[in-house]
């Protein structure tokens, strides 16, 4: 990244254009803007205390683009992520722009510029490529290297993007769903590029499309098809989008998430984890969910990467996870590499993995702890909840699809029983004792089909519903449903080639559709749910299906970013809030208490909160809280107090606090890892859901 920005001075240099020389003048202040923003006093030494200039900016590709981004847009348009120095804000006007789009056509110049013969060292990766199955590669690299070898020995490799308008040959359309494909007979390659592609292309707002490649003539070299120069729309933005939840950037961070709670084994390929630190935090974030997740490191420098990592809190813990592919090899990088994955040696690696989990199938359960089995069809269960009978419902992904269960636990040997598997991606259920049913929100972020068909029947695109289950004759209905006036406006938002239409619509209205919806809690009376939605808070009326978004300044300005989980209180309007997930700035979760009434939020501060034994609001006896960095989930008992679940050691413990005493007191503690709990109506039984 850094020798990048040399070589692009000296090709603006090499040009005999005055403009270029223009150019390579307004790059170098830049530049020296960037390593020094404010310019010291001339009477001072730079090196008398307390008068040395701020530290500058590290200059590379990406920072560089992220300034001359900032600057060539409206102040306050764009977060780049990035602190801009005053002095370099100023530096603005047409040959910054034209800057621009120089380092946006030689970046595509160059990562598209590529002869086959230059990838052999790629080869050992399609030697991974299994009959009938995908090979899923995680890419923060944009250019073409892997389409490229792909395409030359001709092995399929999916990108996400499908088969354009028959007069656009040379382009593809973003289709996410195409990731849920089933493989070729020869097995293929399924390529995530995290950070998007030079031949991906924006030419309207929303419309996202990718220009073919092809490899030819006699020493093979990568060309766009249809290549016209560099796009302005173009999305290659190396760092600024990392952040930005908008497709088809959300959708590849989707699908990596998803990933990451399913395998057991993730190779970590020439990365360092120090540049990209939203990749890492989601990396440790996946290994704290997923018990059976190692990582592997594969890279020349293992033993630094290693140690690196391990000095960061959310790593930490993980350290016995975390392990090294060793093998003695020397040469160049590229080689060395290939030398790593060659020959199968590595397809048959793997660590042992019974010495880094958590020894809880070994270990006796502890008095009160009766084990449960989950149902035979069930690949990985997602949510719970129990009626006033003891009877627990099971939400989980099934082999064909998704599917409920219920089981008596009352009984010796409890056996599962399918209540219904019509409702796709269900993300929380929850018992209604009011109506004798059951309340499901599901929940999509790909596609299915077309627009029309998969919003009537099945949710996409991130949008959800509210299902109800009657468990007496197990007949399913949709609560959420759009009218023929809401059906209208939003089929002309979502048809709009202005993007923000169709998010001002799913953000300021009363239609009759849930976003992105991921937990939800029944108000009393039993006649409205609220579910937690990313950033938003909303009410559905069962009887009705309106949903009334919550969303207000209160929350707004207190930077709710991804809420993940709500629990209701004993008191009428009080709610417990979650917030935190992948996408949380913070990187520890935040809990809030929620008058809905009232439109009073305030946070509970966790690590302040004395442990069992101490005076309630003391100092804990002189010692510091320990630090919460992972809670699983919230709830409430019957007193009001708060439930909180979160790991500890190698098991979880369940804990409560009071909001007036601000006392906590352990509950429960297990000796599994236990990411759900649900509990009774009178609050003497509770089930716990563990992935091991």
């Amino acid at each position: 990244m850094s020798d990048f920005v040399t070589q692009f001075r000296n090709h603006l240099e090499q040009q005999s254009d005055r403009l270029k020389t223009v150019l390579v003048k307004c790059l170098d202040d830049l530049i020296d803007a960037m390593k020094h923003p404010r310019n010291p006093p001339k009477q001072v030494s730079e090196n008398d205390e307390g008068t040395k200039p701020p530290p500058g900016i590290q200059v590379n590709l990406e920072t560089l683009y992220q300034v001359l981004f900032h600057n060539n847009r409206m102040p306050g348009l764009y977060a780049t992520g990035l602190d801009v120095p005053e002095r370099c804000r100023a530096m603005k006007g047409r040959p910054f722009e034209l800057l621009e789009f120089e380092l946006k056509k030689y970046v595509q110049y160059r990562c598209s510029r590529v002869r086959v013969s230059q990838l052999r060292y790629l080869l050992p990766l399609l030697s991974f490529v299994r009959p009938g199955k995908w090979l899923d590669v995680f890419t923060l690299n944009y250019d073409l290297c892997i389409e490229a070898i792909c395409s030359a020995k001709g092995v399929v490799c999916e990108t996400g993007f499908g088969p354009g308008e028959e007069h656009e040959l040379s382009s593809t359309k973003w289709a996410p769903e195409r990731f849920a494909l089933d493989a070729p007979a020869d097995g293929a390659v399924r390529l995530f590029k995290l950070h998007g592609s030079v031949s991906w292309l924006e030419p309207q707002p929303g419309r996202f499309e990718a220009r073919s490649i092809e490899t030819a003539g006699p020493a093979r070299t990568i060309r766009l098809l249809g290549h016209t120069g560099a796009n302005e729309g173009m999305l290659i933005y190396p760092a600024l989008l990392k952040h930005v939840g908008a497709p088809p950037f959300l959708d590849l961070f989707h699908a990596f998430w998803e990933r990451l709670k399913r395998l057991d084994l993730l190779f970590a390929c020439g990365f360092s984890f120090s540049g990209d630190d939203h990749v890492a935090s989601l990396v440790a974030r996946g290994m704290q969910q997923n018990q059976r997740l190692t990582l592997a490191l594969v890279d020349l420098k293992a033993d630094d990467v290693r140690r690196q990592l391990l000095k960061r809190k959310d790593f930490a813990p993980l350290a016995a996870r975390v392990v090294i592919v060793r093998r003695d090899v020397e040469g160049e990088p590229r080689q060395a590499m290939s030398a790593i994955l060659k020959d199968g040696w590595l397809q048959t690696w793997s660590p042992k993995t019974d010495e880094f989990l958590p020894q809880t199938r070994t270990r006796a359960l502890e008095p009160g702890l009766k084990p449960i089995e989950l149902p035979g069809n069930c690949r990985r269960p997602i949510s719970l909840c129990m009626d006033a009978t003891e009877t627990v419902y099971l939400a989980c992904e099934a082999q064909n699809g998704h599917a409920i269960y219920r089981a008596e636990i009352r009984e010796q040997a409890p056996k599962w029983d399918l209540v219904t598997s019509a409702i796709r991606t269900p993300r929380d259920i929850l018992f209604d004792s009011a109506h004798n049913a059951l309340l499901v929100v599901s929940g999509s972020y790909f596609r299915a089909g077309s627009p029309v068909n998969s919003l009537l029947r099945t949710p996409s695109d991130g949008f959800g519903r509210l299902w109800t289950v009657d468990v007496s004759n197990r007949r399913v209905r949709h609560v959420t449903g759009l009218g023929v006036a809401d059906w209208f406006s939003f089929w002309k938002a979502y048809t709009s080639s202005d993007p923000f239409k169709i998010d001002s619509l799913l953000w300021n209205r009363s239609l009759g559709m849930l976003r992105w919806s991921s937990r939800m809690a029944l108000e009393p009376g039993g006649e409205s749910v609220l579910a937690v939605e990313a950033r938003r808070l909303s009410r559905v009326d069962l009887r009705s299906g309106r949903v009334e978004s919550l969303w207000d300044n209160v929350l707004d300005s207190n930077a709710l970013f991804n809420l993940c989980d709500i629990a209701a209180s004993e008191t009428e309007g009080i709610y417990w809030l979650l917030e935190g997930g992948v996408a949380n700035i913070s990187r520890h979760p935040r809990v809030w208490r929620l008058n809905v009434n009232t439109g009073e939020l305030e946070e509970v501060d966790l690590n302040d909160l004395p442990s069992e034994g101490s005076e309630p609001g003391g100092a804990n006896n002189g010692k510091a809280a320990k630090e919460i960095s992972q809670i699983f989930r919230i709830g409430s008992n019957r007193q009001g107090q708060l439930l909180v679940l979160l790991p500890e050691n190698s098991g979880t413990v369940l804990k409560k606090t009071e909001w007036t005493s601000g006392g906590l007191a352990n509950v429960r503690e297990l000796p599994f890892r236990a990411t759900h709990f649900c509990r009774s109506p009178d609050a003497k039984t509770f089930a716990f859901l563990t992935e091991l």
